[in-house]
């Protein structure tokens, strides 16, 4: 065998090692040797879960045994892989061996007449055996496991054991056949070796993908070029299982399994060859004493950071370039200017105190929303203006600022004036431009007349039909064509105010179907896309296109957003995430990338608030004279929110904020320009979801991972003194009690009983109290040098002690960077 090492010219290493050119090379790249192969200390660590997690779940049985020959599929790999060597072929089944599975077999190929038909009907089988015995796979009694037969009599699920029998029906009809294993994704598919090459099938999904030419795309193919999965048919997107959407799986496919930081290998198996391997069963309860679900927790926690790890594996470029400064785009909701605003308000009012101080700024947009829920604030002939209609009994069941908001409207409109017209109007005067946006779907339940926010915030579209609703809820179904034209006239209306932009907000409130209809969504795009056209050509100007979509569960909403930069639906697409979501980190670079060669803009979202407490005033809070306080967003963490989003290389950042907050927070302006906030002052937050909060009650490791924008070393070479603390907020720790903290793999960072927290009457205990959220905060400092610009792993490992009465929970991770 000659040696050669492989030419990674124009892409990062991801694997290391020689190309093979013959089994025996293979050898390196299999079983034990193969996580020596990988680069990237996380990325192994998550393959060993992986391994581990299966061998728990198994106990040493066959899907396990199967896992421990994986040969990796890689750069150095991949030619002989996919080569016709008789070296790695593997034993042809001999008829009347499991007279059981031929039966099945040909049943299920009956009517196909080529191997590409015999295996989809196969795939198909496969994908639809959860249907025979629907049950909780969970239960303590359930069996993970077992032969064949036993996977079909027992109606099997799980993608490891779909994935064998796929590979072993196709074996009977002399179709060729291996496991696919992605293992930090955690997924287990298989390939099939038909019309002259190999085809991608994943049984558990339903899923295979089309080439340009027709044919089917292989593992390898799909690894270098995933953006094949962005252009198929109709019939292989309805193949998919009915348990999950289309767009679901595609983005997962897109997300984790041909990431570029996934591992992927092949196990061969083939029914000649079952007497190497064991076929006992499992039960759950005794893979849960074996310690697989606390190798799972892990394992997920593993398998997130590998997937965003940057510092080994050079996959994030958006933390390579230059950020540059970009215009800032300042929402306003619409409502709180009238909530806040002393009545009567007049047009100059309005002007001077909500618009007039954006100009001379960086702000090149205002962003007026038409008002809160499905009620509006303008003078509109097609929604209930709020407050319209409500007796003196129902204003009663408001808050006081609602009912100022009904005399402000009331002052502007009888006076003539619309705010609409107001906003579009004066932003023009001061050279802005501005979007006038509708969210989509804003609906407060319950239905009861006793609820203040059904009473006041959902108009009478919603309350004279509650046949247009998702059942169950208050919130209307896009399936409606009526719905949906309800929505198109209040946006043909408000595109009569004269804005540069209609914007559509998809991410505070969905869900926008009972069962997600992307199809739909895409109609109606396409309806609010014609509108635009019919007002830009009757007033000789462009009516642009903005929606503002939730980066991380569009799919599951109906919302194709891809399909509407392709169709050039849409003119700019603002990457946020969904109210509530628990995440501090926007993780938009998939929307720039999908954006890239068209004339959309992408726009990052800073909203006004951590949102960890609602802390909207309520009627009952007014009565008892109370407020509610959320840990506050400070101006350290709207700069490191900004870098990320300056890193990710936006065309500009929406302030996502109520009212005026611009006038009591000046230093929003500096945002813009990451040339004015690199070296100040950041904090970044470790996202809620999914990795908090972490319990240990027992010896426990725990990784978590933490984008940071900042380059610390480049700062300490040019002479700035950068100090970095890690921030927890936990309970006291008892004696002998201690949790260590590595910063990238060094440090640590030690607290124990001796790192004392922060307590007493200005840290109570709940949102009534000002600082409630500061109880248990504490702090430790490490090498700011640690640090990288990109993903950073933070990993815990905790030992306890016996007099804890609870276990040691940290409910919020922050890291602190400050420039002397």
């Amino acid at each position: 065998m000659t040696s050669r090492s492989i030419d990674f010219a124009g892409h990062e290493e991801k694997f290391r090692g020689l190309i093979v050119e013959t089994t025996a090379g293979l050898a390196a790249y299999t079983g034990a040797e193969a996580p020596n192969r990988v680069v990237g200390r996380v990325r192994r660590l998550a393959m060993e879960a992986n391994r581990r997690q299966l061998e728990a779940n198994y106990r040493g049985a066959v899907e396990a045994e199967l896992r421990n020959r994986l040969v990796l599929l890689t750069p150095q790999t991949a030619s002989y892989l996919y080569s016709e060597s008789p070296e790695h072929r593997t034993v042809v089944y001999s008829a009347g061996g499991r007279p059981e599975l031929e039966r099945v077999v040909e049943r299920v190929t009956a009517g196909a007449r080529s191997d590409r038909d015999r295996a989809l009907e196969i795939m198909r089988f496969c994908r639809d055996l959860y249907k025979r015995n629907p049950r909780e796979t969970h239960g303590a009694g359930y069996l993970y496991g077992g032969t064949e037969e036993e996977l079909i009599e027992k109606g099997e699920e799980l993608c490891e054991c779909l994935g064998r029998l796929f590979v072993a029906l196709c074996r009977i009809v002399g179709i060729r056949g291996r496991i696919v294993h992605h293992t930090i994704g955690g997924h287990i598919a298989a390939e099939a070796r038909i019309e002259g090459g190999w085809a991608y099938f994943d049984p558990r999904i339903g899923l295979r993908v089309e080439k340009a030419d027709g044919g089917l795309a292989s593992t390898w193919d799909l690894i270098r070029a995933p953006d094949l999965l962005l252009r198929q048919p109709g019939y292989v997107r309805r193949d998919v299982s009915e348990q999950w959407s289309w767009e679901c799986r595609r983005d997962r496919c897109l997300n984790r399994y041909f990431h570029p930081n996934e591992v992927t290998g092949f196990v061969d198996y083939s029914l000649a060859d079952t007497d190497a391997y064991h076929y006992h069963q499992t039960t759950a309860e005794e893979a849960a004493r074996a310690g697989m679900w606390e190798i799972h927790e892990e394992y997920v926690a593993l398998s997130a950071v590998a997937f965003e790890e940057h510092e080994t594996t050079g996959s994030r470029p958006w933390a390579l370039g230059e950020p540059r400064a970009v215009p800032l785009v300042y929402r306003n909701d619409g409502f709180t200017p009238f909530f806040v605003h002393e009545p009567r308000m007049t047009a100059r009012s309005m002007e001077k105190r909500f618009i007039d101080p954006l100009a001379g700024t960086n702000v090149e947009v205002i962003e007026w929303s038409v008002g809160p829920g499905s009620v509006v604030c303008y003078a509109s002939r097609t929604a209930q203006v709020f407050g319209d209609g409500l007796s003196e009994a129902e204003l009663a069941l408001l808050r006081e600022g609602d009912r100022r908001v009904v005399r402000n409207l009331r002052s502007l409109i009888d006076a003539g004036h619309d705010p609409l017209a107001i906003v579009t109007r004066r932003a023009k005067e001061l050279g802005l431009r501005s979007w006038i946006r509708l969210e989509m779907n804003h609906e407060y339940g319950p239905a009861d007349e006793e609820n203040w926010k059904w009473v006041g915030f959902v108009g009478r579209f919603n309350k004279r039909h509650p046949e247009y609703r998702i059942p169950g809820t208050v919130v209307l179904d896009f399936r409606f064509p009526e719905v949906r034209a309800h929505k198109l006239a209040i946006l043909a209306e408000a595109a009569q105010r004269g804005p540069d932009a209609l914007s559509l907000g998809f991410c505070v409130y969905p869900p926008f179907f009972a069962e997600p209809d992307s199809r739909i969504m895409t109609s109606f795009m396409r309806e609010v896309r014609k509108l635009a056209l019919r007002t830009g050509a009757q007033r000789g100007r462009k009516l642009d296109i903005v929606v503002r979509v939730p980066t991380e569960s569009s799919a599951e909403h109906g919302l194709d957003w891809r399909s509407w930069i392709d169709e050039n639906l849409i003119d700019g697409i603002v990457a946020a995430l969904a109210r509530q979501s628990g995440r501090f980190d926007t993780r938009i670079d998939e929307v720039v990338e999908a954006v890239r060669g068209t004339e959309c803009k992408v726009y990052g979202c800073l909203w006004q608030a951590l949102g960890f407490t609602d802390t909207d005033p309520r009627p009952e809070d007014e009565r008892s004279n109370r407020k509610r306080y959320d840990k506050p967003k400070t101006g350290a963490m709207f700069r490191a929110q900004a870098m990320l989003l300056h890193r990710a290389r936006v065309d500009g950042l929406q302030l996502a904020m109520s009212s005026d907050e611009w006038n009591r927070r000046p230093w929003l302006d500096e945002l813009a320009d990451p040339g004015r906030i690199e070296y100040s002052d950041k904090t970044y937050a470790v996202d809620q979801n999914p990795h908090l909060p972490l319990a240990f009650g027992k010896p426990r490791i725990a990784c978590v991972s933490l984008r940071v924008g900042d380059d610390v070393r480049r700062a300490v070479r040019i002479g700035k003194r950068v100090v970095a603390e890690i921030v927890l907020f936990c309970r006291d720790f008892v004696e002998n009690e201690r949790l260590t903290v590595f910063v990238n793999g060094d440090g640590p960072v030690v607290f124990d009983a001796s790192t004392s927290g922060v307590s007493g009457p200005d840290a109570g205990s709940g949102p009534f109290a000002p600082e409630w959220w500061r109880r248990g905060e504490r702090r430790g400092r490490f090498d700011a040098r640690l640090l990288v610009p990109g993903t950073n792993v933070l990993r815990f490992v905790y030992s306890g002690a016996g007099r804890a009465t609870a276990p040691l929970t940290i409910r919020w991770v922050d890291v602190d960077i400050r420039y002397r």
